[in-house]
């Protein structure tokens, strides 16, 4: 069904060896879709590199926290957002992790662990950007409002429960605005 959809997905990967993040996509191979799967959400600590092809990948947001300036590259005109950063929260800095990184990963790995160190300072422009394209309509952010704390690394499958249903609330409260926005048709019961 994935395959027959006609859908266009991407996944976000950084590679290690460039430092550079790649967006990688596949409509055939089961195997390397799951590959690729794996390494966009292989985290530094947490995950293993994975192999695909020559290079090695880990998680595409060490290296595009936020990539929408590659949706509009793509020729999108209007982007929805889903953002799982609540207000006040803030991401990951692996800057003080670098030296663990280098031993970790590798002399090979090191535009990776420099990406890595430079990961917030690019997140919080992408966010200027994100937030400088919602205010000229570009782009509708769906975050969550902040009802459900959880860390970085959360667990706790209650907790991760309540936020996915506060963003479940969430869209489904504003499902006529987020389809006017994408100019898909309301339905007249949609709008109560």
């Amino acid at each position: 069904s994935y395959f027959n959809s006609g859908i266009e997905a991407e996944y976000v990967v950084s590679n290690c060896y460039t430092g550079e993040a790649e967006y990688l996509s596949e409509t055939k191979d089961e195997k390397r879709l799951l590959e690729i799967g794996k390494a966009s959400c292989s985290l530094p600590f947490v995950g293993k590199q994975k192999k695909l092809g020559e290079s090695l990948y880990m998680d595409g947001s060490m290296t595009d926290p936020i990539p929408l300036q590659h949706c509009f590259d793509k020729g999108c005109e209007k982007v929805l957002v889903l953002s799982t950063k609540g207000e006040g929260m803030n991401p990951s800095n692996l800057g003080k992790f670098k030296f663990f990184m280098r031993i970790l990963y590798g002399k090979k790995s090191k535009p990776f662990v420099e990406a890595c160190g430079n990961r917030l300072e690019k997140y919080y422009r992408q966010w200027d950007f994100l937030e400088s394209r919602v205010a000229e309509g570009k782009v509708f952010l769906v975050n969550p409002q902040g009802g459900v704390a959880i860390k970085h690394l959360e667990t706790d499958q209650e907790k991760l429960s309540l936020l996915y249903d506060e963003g479940y609330a969430y869209a489904k409260s504003h499902m006529a605005e987020i389809k006017k926005f994408l100019e898909i048709e309301v339905k007249e019961e949609e709008t109560v």
